[in-house]
C-alpha cells in the first residue's frame, strides 16, 4: 500500500492529476453555489480536506517538497462561487492545518536543515515589518484595542508560520524552473476555464449581467485578483514556448499564452489590461528572440494577432457598446484626482504622519473611511498600505525586500531570471494602485514562488 501511494505521488503526471482535481472541485462548488444549496459550504470543506490529506501524504512520504509547493499554489483556486451564498472562509481553509502538521513531521522525519536560501531574508524582513505595525496605538475609531491586539497576535503567528514553511520547503526541493513554469501555466489553464465557466453561467443564470455590470467574482478572487495572477503567470507560459522541443507542446503553450491575454482583457481590470499590454510586448520579443524555430514563431504570433484582431472586430459588430465601454475605461485616467483615489491617499498620508514609526497596524487601516458612500477601507496601494499599517519601519522592510528580490534577479541575469523578473515586476506595478501584497491568493502564490525558483540561483 505504501509503495502504491508513493508511486502515485511521484508520478510525472502529478501536476495533471492536481489540475483535474481542482477543476472538478471548482465545478462542483460553483454549481452548488449557483443553486444556493445548503450543502455548498460542506462540499467546499470536504474538497479542502481531501486536498490537504493528499498534501500531508506528500510531506510524510516524500523528501522532495516539489509536489507540496505545487499544491500550495493551487490550493485557493478551486474555492468557487457564483452567488452571494454563505461562504465561510475559515471553514474552507482550516483543513490546511493538516498540511501544517505534515510539515512539522516532514521536518523531523527528513531532518531538514533550516538554511537561508535566496529570497528568504527579504521575505523575513517583510513579515517582521508587518508584525511591528501598530505598536503603541492605544485606540482605534472602529474597533476596541483588544480587537486590534487579537489580530496583531494572529499576524505574528501567521508570519512565523509562513517563514517556517518557506525555510522547510526551500531546503528540500528539487524543482527546476521548467517545473515552476509548468505549475503556473496549469494554474493559468484552470483560471481561464473558471472565468469562461463563470461568464457562461452568469449569462444564463446570474443575478447580475457580466457584460453590463462587469462583475467577475470566482469566490477565491475578484477581477483584480484574477488579473494579478494572470500577470504573474503569462511570462512563464511564454518562457515554455522557447524550451519545448516538441512542436505540439510549443503550439499548446502558445495558444494558452494568448488565451490568458484574452481572459485578462475579460476581467475588465483597467490597470491589469494596461500593464498586461507592456508585459505582452516584452514577452513577444523574448519568444521570437529565443525561439527554437523562428519561422514557426513568426507564423504562430501572426495567426494569433490576426485572430485577436478578428475577435475584437467581431465584438465591435455584435456588441458595439461593449467595445466602446472598454476603450472608454482604458482611456479614463484622471491624473488630477488619480481616478478618485487622491482624497484617500491624502487622508492616509495625514494618518501616517501621526504614526510615523510603527503605523496603526493592518487592522487599523480599516478605521479611516473618507467617504461613507464609497468607502475605501484600505489604501489601494501596496506602498501606502504598508506605510499606514507599519509606519516607517514597515516601509523600510518593504523596500529591503524589494531591493533584495529584484537585485538577485538582475545580478548575473539569464533567461530564467529575466522571465521571473517580468513575473514579479508587472504584478508589482499593479501594486502601485492596489494592495497586491495583501491579496491572500497572490500573497501565497508569491511567497511560495520564492521557494520554487531556487534552481535559477545555482551556479
Amino acid at each position: 500500500m505504501k509503495d502504491k501511494i508513493i508511486k502515485i505521488l511521484e508520478s510525472k503526471y502529478f501536476l495533471l492529476y492536481l489540475f483535474i482535481y481542482c477543476l472538478i472541485a471548482f465545478l462542483v462548488n460553483i454549481s452548488l453555489s449557483m443553486t444556493k444549496s445548503i450543502a455548498y459550504p460542506y462540499f467546499v470543506c470536504a474538497f479542502s480536506m481531501i486536498f490537504c490529506i493528499i498534501g500531508f501524504l506528500c510531506l510524510f512520504f516524500l523528501n522532495d517538497t516539489k509536489n507540496i509547493m505545487m499544491m500550495v499554489f493551487f490550493f485557493p483556486l478551486f474555492h468557487g462561487t457564483l452567488s452571494n451564498v454563505d461562504y465561510n472562509t475559515l471553514l474552507a481553509f482550516s483543513p490546511a492545518l493538516i498540511m501544517v502538521v505534515g510539515l512539522f513531521i516532514h521536518h523531523i522525519k527528513f531532518k531538514t536543515k533550516l538554511k537561508m536560501t535566496p529570497m528568504i531574508p527579504g521575505a523575513i524582513v517583510f513579515w517582521l515589518g508587518i508584525c511591528v505595525g501598530g505598536i503603541g496605538v492605544t485606540a482605534h475609531h472602529n474597533c476596541p484595542t483588544s480587537y486590534y491586539w487579537y489580530y496583531t497576535l494572529i499576524y505574528i503567528l501567521v508570519s512565523a508560520l509562513i517563514i517556517y514553511v518557506m525555510l522547510v520547503l526551500s531546503n528540500d526541493t528539487k524543482m527546476t524552473f521548467v517545473d515552476y513554469s509548468k505549475t503556473l501555466s496549469f494554474a493559468g489553464i484552470l483560471i481561464c476555464i473558471e472565468v469562461v465557466i463563470f461568464i457562461i453561467l452568469n449569462v444564463f443564470f446570474g443575478e447580475q449581467s457580466y457584460f453590463d455590470d462587469k462583475i467577475l467574482q470566482l469566490g477565491w478572487g475578484n477581477a483584480n485578483t484574477i488579473a494579478i495572477m494572470l500577470l504573474m503567470i503569462i511570462p512563464c507560459c511564454f518562457y515554455l514556448i522557447t524550451k519545448e522541443d516538441n512542436r505540439k507542446f510549443r503550439v499548446f503553450y502558445h495558444v494558452l499564452a494568448y488565451l490568458m491575454i484574452v481572459v485578462l482583457i475579460a476581467t475588465f481590470s483597467r490597470i491589469g489590461i494596461l500593464v498586461g499590454a507592456f508585459e505582452y510586448i516584452i514577452c513577444l520579443i523574448f519568444t521570437i528572440k529565443y525561439s527554437l524555430n523562428k519561422k514557426e514563431s513568426y507564423i504562430l504570433h501572426g495567426i494569433s494577432i490576426g485572430l485577436f484582431l478578428l475577435g475584437g472586430a467581431s465584438i465591435f459588430v455584435i456588441k458595439p457598446h461593449l467595445f466602446e465601454e472598454i476603450i472608454n475605461m482604458l482611456s479614463d485616467i484622471r491624473p488630477g484626482t488619480l481616478n478618485g483615489r487622491r482624497i484617500y491617499y491624502e487622508t492616509f498620508v495625514k494618518v501616517f504622519r501621526q504614526n510615523k514609526i510603527f503605523g496603526v497596524g493592518l487592522i487599523g487601516t480599516f478605521d479611516f473611511i473618507v467617504d461613507p458612500e464609497y468607502p475605501y477601507n484600505f489604501c489601494h496601494s501596496t506602498i501606502f498600505e504598508l506605510m499606514l499599517a507599519s509606519g516607517s519601519l514597515g516601509l523600510c522592510a518593504l523596500l529591503y525586500h524589494l531591493i533584495e528580490k529584484y537585485g538577485r534577479l538582475i545580478i548575473k541575469m539569464n533567461r530564467e531570471k529575466f522571465i521571473l523578473l517580468l513575473s514579479f515586476l508587472f504584478p508589482g506595478l499593479y501594486g502601485l494602485v492596489d494592495a497586491t501584497y495583501l491579496v491572500p491568493v497572490y500573497m501565497v502564490s508569491l511567497f511560495i514562488s520564492y521557494c520554487m525558483v531556487l534552481d535559477i540561483f545555482k551556479e
